[in-house]
């Protein structure tokens, strides 16, 4: 009988799916990569409590856990983090704690301004959101505009919403933060001693072979205590 490969935990941005990972190229014979699904999210329901639901899609066993978190998806890892102690979390284009909210999310959340943003209005827009993410390949473009269009509006406001009124300072052990040093979403000069790589928000894409030499190494130490 096979024995069974550890498994990575992707979480991708919001709105976003397994497409966001495509470009990764993770050595198949030692792991196995799952992809968490989106749920739908409850009424004013907080960043913290929708984790715990995500959580549910992971394999508790006696083996370690290893989450990849971008963006959005960084901060649910963050937070599933606190309920697997055991956790080891790659952030990607993402915070780690809410002192790292750049100040226009701290300014909409102070005035509840994000609650108003005209969000059906900018999926018409392909030249704002590209210049935004950082999308400057056309894959990166054709996929950044297949997710902005399949997005869920009230998701996406409910999203804002849980992120600007993220609650975490807590230092997260065992993560790894990296970032484009042009993201304009999550602006590095807020964060906290990221590995930072040349490019915008969409790194995972335009930097997938050097993430993913980093996180088949981390994940070779993490599963089969190999450092090398």
């Amino acid at each position: 009988m096979q024995k069974e490969l550890p498994k990575i935990y992707c979480i991708p941005g919001l709105g976003a799916d397994a497409r966001m990972f495509q470009l990764l190229q993770l050595d198949a014979s030692r792991f196995e990569v799952v992809v968490l699904k989106w749920l739908l999210s409850h009424k004013n329901e907080s960043l913290v409590s929708y984790a715990q639901r995500m959580a549910n899609q992971i394999l508790i066993n006696n083996q370690p856990v290893l989450l990849v978190g971008v963006s959005f998806g960084g901060m649910v890892a963050v937070e599933i983090s606190k309920i697997l102690p055991s956790a080891q979390i790659i952030l990607i284009s993402s915070i780690k704690t809410s002192a790292e909210l750049p100040g226009y999310l701290r300014f909409f959340g102070k005035i509840g301004i994000h609650k108003y943003l005209p969000l059906q209005w900018a999926k018409k827009l392909p030249w704002l959101y590209n210049w935004v993410f950082g999308a400057n390949t056309l894959l990166e473009k054709k996929l950044l505009h297949q997710i902005i269009q399949a997005t869920d509006i009230p998701y996406a406001k409910w999203a804002l919403t849980a992120i600007v009124n993220w609650q975490s300072r807590d230092h997260i052990p065992n993560l790894i933060h990296l970032h484009g040093n042009q993201d304009k979403l999550f602006p590095v000069s807020y964060l906290d001693k990221p590995v930072v790589y040349e490019g915008g928000h969409l790194i995972i894409l335009s930097q997938a072979d050097k993430l993913s030499l980093l996180i088949n190494q981390e994940a070779n130490r993490i599963f089969y205590q190999d450092i090398h």
